[in-house]
């Protein structure tokens, strides 16, 4: 660690520092460096580790359902629940599903909170599946969070996969022009 610190000028504050072993090396009580080593570490409002559904999924959908409950008791349009539910609620959750898939059962809590709140509480006079179609195909324009992130994690792997299909294709044509 010393040796980065002497090239870049750069000092690594030793009291701040956390560690934590991954795969599987996650069960290693080696604690190297001087520094904490960890079993859960928060990187940008994300919880990586064992045991991280609870800090990473439970406390959003607490704060989701706080919001719902406080715009609860305005008389608000249909459209307009639709909208407070997708802008202050469910944006929640997309930074986080962008990185982690939420486990079902948080799939399934938003889904209840959600139309809950779309119906105000009252019988769904709509099924979900016309909730979630387009306004212009007569639905409701509701976002449906699983189609989303699973949206979100197959642009990824597209992107990933023809970033990497890229790089063989320009190596290749940089090998052929290099033998030439």
């Amino acid at each position: 660690m010393d040796f980065y610190g002497k090239g870049t000028g750069a000092k690594l504050n030793l009291h701040k520092t956390e560690a934590m072993w991954l795969g599987a090396w996650s069960l290693n009580s080696y604690q190297p460096f001087g520094i904490k080593w960890v079993t859960k570490i928060k990187i940008l409002g994300v919880f990586f580790g064992s045991d991280t559904d609870k800090d990473n999924w439970d406390t959003r959908v607490d704060a989701f359902k706080k919001i719902t409950d406080s715009w609860m008791q305005r008389d608000l349009s249909i459209k307009g629940r639709v909208v407070l539910a997708t802008t202050l609620g469910l944006s929640k959750f997309l930074f986080v599903s962008k990185i982690l898939v939420p486990p079902n059962y948080i799939f399934q809590k938003i889904q209840k909170i959600q139309f809950h709140f779309l119906w105000h509480g009252k019988a769904h006079m709509v099924s979900h599946d016309v909730c979630y179609m387009s306004a212009a195909l007569g639905g409701l324009n509701v976002a449906d969070l699983i189609k989303k992130i699973w949206a979100f994690h197959l642009t990824y792997t597209c992107e990933t996969f023809l970033m990497t299909m890229n790089q063989i294709g320009n190596f290749s044509f940089l090998t052929i022009l290099e033998n030439r």
